[in-house]
């Protein structure tokens, strides 16, 4: 057992450290590449980059919750005895089901592209015609990345998150790097842009196909498509179905609002704010997809002492890292802002935006783990019931306030949400899972990091209040942000043992050699 304990506590430290360096990678050539779109395409035209975005957030409600299904079951039939020929059966019966939306999904945009193109968005200089062939080609990109939500899920569930985050680095690269070589050589407008995400997909597509199965258990027979092995899923898949689409209506309605009521230019500021302020979630989906499938697994095998430790390192590991990151995007946002675009407007134009923003997103952030030890045990109503309440107050709260304050009115609305669900789900969750647990994630898992994290911004922010030199700057955040570390690991006392550990380890075999 200590063998087997230490050999699935390397694994998952492996596939955190995975994750974070390919998501974190992944995410900043995303952001590296922002200010060439700009250039090569302008602010409104950018804004078509953020429908594109909106399109497919929306369009994983088709997903019906049966990709998160997938990996819950992966992950659990992962520990089962003779599963390999299930395994394989799942895998072909979501590939069929998955291919099919996909195609409709393309379809159903195609359609509508000159609907939306002449009665949503607000133009200004671009045309109908232009966008409305935009929006084509967005359709059938979105269609093509639909089914590789499904290898996705199964690469996770099966712990392969090395191999998963390789792919994901080298797609990352060749759509960014290849879209802005295109925009420079070739041809600086919107639909060629568009048309080169679409090679990208159709990359995508074929290199998760080949990963995934190469990656299941091998069989003798065929894989069979077989609608009878998700009956008895419809339950889980049904209520992270419902969380889909309620977490998706939360996160992707302010958009819709904001195309709606305020100028595309508008909009594309708003969009640029929202790819800064997405970083902690960024860092916090990978920690979370990495530790998922190892709370299946302690789940279905009933060993509540190491889930519950579990718990609290993973809480107080993603607390450590979400929380000094946003602090300093929040409260250096305008120098992060002018640094990273080079231009003096946009940075005006976005540097409030990214400050409550990012606040959100780190509260967001802060409730995957959580959400995640609820998915473990199948436990799907409470973030359903939580979704719901919030997406009736939401859509008054955004018109109103986007009405009286414009884009910081949905930033407001936003911070709002998050701050009431992240009271309400912990609260109640520990009524139910991991009874007695709740006031420790709530002084050693998130407050005591937040704590130390906030005086070393603070201090951090008064010290930089004068102009200096660029160079200086960029180190001094990069400084401020460091200390935040390193004061929030060592308050978090299970990630400061786990550091003195590793030390203790690493001179351990160091004598040894």
């Amino acid at each position: 057992m200590p063998a087997q304990y230490r050999a699935n506590r390397k694994m998952l430290q492996k596939n955190i450290i995975s994750n974070i360096l390919g998501r974190g990678i992944s995410a900043l050539l995303a952001i590296v590449f922002v200010p060439f779109y700009l250039k090569y395409l302008g602010a409104e035209a950018y804004g078509l980059v953020g429908l594109f975005a909106i399109l497919q957030s929306v369009f994983m409600l088709a997903d019906m919750g049966l990709s998160g299904t997938f990996t819950r079951e992966t992950a659990r039939l992962s520990v089962m005895d003779d599963s390999a020929q299930h395994m394989r059966d799942l895998c072909r019966t979501f590939e069929g089901i998955f291919a099919i939306v996909g195609l409709l999904i393309a379809l159903a945009i195609a359609t509508s592209s000159y609907l939306i193109a002449e009665h949503w968005v607000n133009l200004a200089q671009l045309s109908v015609t232009t966008v409305s062939s935009s929006i084509l080609l967005i359709g059938v990109a979105v269609g093509l990345q639909f089914p590789f939500f499904i290898y996705q899920g199964g690469m996770q569930g099966l712990q392969r998150q090395t191999l998963l985050n390789g792919l994901l680095v080298g797609l990352s690269l060749l759509r960014g790097l290849g879209a802005v070589l295109i925009l420079e050589f070739v041809d600086p407008s919107i639909q060629t842009f568009f048309i080169w995400q679409v090679a990208i997909s159709v990359i995508q597509l074929v290199a998760g196909h080949l990963l995934i199965w190469r990656s299941l258990p091998a069989i003798v027979t065929t894989p069979r498509f077989n609608l009878k092995l998700i009956r008895p899923l419809w339950r889980f898949a049904a209520g992270t179905a419902g969380i889909t689409l309620t977490g998706i209506l939360l996160t992707q309605v302010d958009k819709l609002v904001l195309t709606k009521m305020l100028p595309l230019e508008t909009f594309g500021y708003y969009t640029l704010a929202g790819v800064v302020a997405s970083v902690p979630g960024m860092i916090a989906f990978p920690v979370s997809n990495a530790i998922y499938p190892r709370f299946i697994q302690l789940v279905a095998t009933q060993r509540f002492s190491e889930l519950t430790d579990l718990y609290h390192r993973s809480c107080q590991l993603m607390a450590v890292l979400i929380i000094p990151i946003g602090l300093v995007l929040a409260l250096f946002s305008k120098e992060i802002m002018l640094f990273w675009t080079g231009s003096e407007v946009s940075a005006q134009n976005t540097y409030l935006l990214v400050s409550i923003l990012v606040t959100a997103s780190t509260l967001m952030a802060l409730m995957l783990i959580p959400y995640a030890l609820q998915l473990a045990f199948a436990w799907t109503r409470l973030g359903l019931y939580l979704n719901i309440i919030a997406v009736i107050t939401l859509m008054p709260s955004l018109i109103w306030f986007v009405s009286a304050y414009g884009a910081l009115g949905a930033c407001f609305v936003s911070v709002a949400l998050y701050t009431g669900q992240i009271i309400g789900m912990i609260h109640l969750m520990h009524r139910r899972i991991l009874q007695g647990e709740k006031w420790k994630w709530y002084l050693d898992d998130v407050g005591k990091p937040l704590l130390t994290a906030v005086i070393i911004a603070i201090i951090g922010r008064i010290y930089i209040s004068e102009p200096i030199a660029k160079p200086l700057l960029l180190a001094s955040i990069g400084m401020i942000f460091l200390l935040a570390v390193c004061a929030s690991a060592m308050s978090a006392t299970l990630v400061r043992r786990m550091i003195f550990a590793k030390f203790r380890s690493l001179s351990q075999a160091k004598q040894a050699c």
